[in-house]
């Protein structure tokens, strides 16, 4: 995870140099030698700033503030975030012009003069603009999901086709029974943990989150990913891993520890936009049906923290000897006319 977090920040301090170099671009008219100076400027701000906003926001942002924030509202959040990021963009321009030796010390910006005023106004109110802006993006990235909200920009499905991917449908086991003995709202607030520990496995393996239903949620990898169906097998491991390092905590704030099953399909299925009032990119096609039953039938075998997975998928699958793989037969699916193999994986030795 650390590598993750590392390699976003070296990307995002890349964009920044790139994005400085551009804007300095811009504004310079003339191949000179303050046009070239210019541009190093922007550089240098450039990968200042993104290095500041990085590390707080992949750093503290993300993962020592989100539990404060949970509770508070989409406004206030965006307000927050944009005055720190305001703060650190004009601070990492006062290094990068400390650096480039047009300031004679690290302040926050100098103020000698009326001119020097309106330009810290301009600054301020440009910064601010720019904050709110990239928070705002940020904040809707979540509200619908990165890979998600990326396609929603591109246009990529505004023309339905079809995809070969890897489906992942997970479930939460004996849900209903745990709703009614802690209560709907204690059900809600399980569900959110229970959900918020995904988040570190989904980012490892790449998954892109379909849909949460109720206490289930739906995952995909792509054909094009590496490796892509031995991520979806690991994501479910790793999700275990999470959930019990976090055992005491539920057992603590709820009174029980939620276990899980999972049903892993290969298989085609169409994608489009759809929606008015309010849009998503809808996952159609017998392939969602099959994973579902094969989730379904899960039930009947003692499948708790193991996962089930189809023919198509295991064939896919390039590293079996790092697994211990289990054939449950062909199965009639309910619902299916013709029979499906299905198989269990487990971990050798739950390494």
């Amino acid at each position: 995870m650390h590598k993750i977090r590392f390699k976003l920040l070296i990307k995002l301090i890349i964009l920044g140099m790139l994005s400085g170099s551009i804007i300095s671009f811009i504004q310079s008219y003339a191949f000179s030698n303050e046009f070239f100076i210019s541009i190093l400027n922007g550089v240098v701000d450039g990968g200042l700033i993104a290095t500041l906003i990085g590390v707080y926001h992949i750093y503290i942002r993300e993962f020592s503030l989100k539990q404060n924030f949970q509770h508070i509202n989409f406004v206030l959040r965006i307000f927050f975030h944009s005055s720190i990021y305001l703060i650190l963009i004009i601070f990492g321009r006062s290094i990068g012009r400390y650096i480039m030796g047009e300031y004679s010390s690290i302040i926050l910006f100098p103020v000698e003069n009326k001119k020097d005023i309106e330009i810290l106004l301009d600054s301020v109110s440009k910064g601010f603009i720019i904050s709110i802006f990239i928070n705002f993006i940020l904040e809707n990235n979540q509200l619908i999901g990165g890979k998600t909200f990326i396609k929603f920009l591109s246009g990529e499905y505004r023309i339905p086709k079809t995809e070969e991917r890897v489906i992942l449908f997970l479930d939460m086991v004996s849900s209903t029974s745990i709703a009614e003995k802690i209560g709907d709202l204690n059900f809600i607030n399980l569900l959110k943990k229970f959900f918020q520990e995904m988040s570190e496995p989904i980012l490892i393996t790449k998954a892109e989150i379909h849909k949460y239903v109720g206490d289930e949620v739906i995952l995909t990898w792509s054909e094009r990913q590496k490796n892509f169906v031995e991520e979806s097998i690991n994501f479910s491991f790793l999700f275990q891993e999470k959930l019990e390092k976090e055992k005491a905590r539920f057992l603590k704030e709820f009174g029980i520890f939620p276990e899980f099953r999972t049903a892993i399909h290969f298989g085609s299925i169409a994608i489009g936009e759809i929606g008015e009032l309010k849009k998503e990119i809808a996952f159609m096609g017998d392939s969602l049906n099959t994973t579902a039953r094969i989730l379904d039938h899960g039930k009947k075998y003692d499948t708790k923290n193991s996962v089930l997975i189809s023919e198509s998928a295991l064939n896919k699958l390039t590293h079996r000897e790092k697994y211990n793989i289990t054939t449950l037969g062909d199965i009639q699916l309910k619902g299916k006319e013709i029979k499906i193999q299905v198989f269990q994986i487990d971990r050798i030795n739950n390494t």
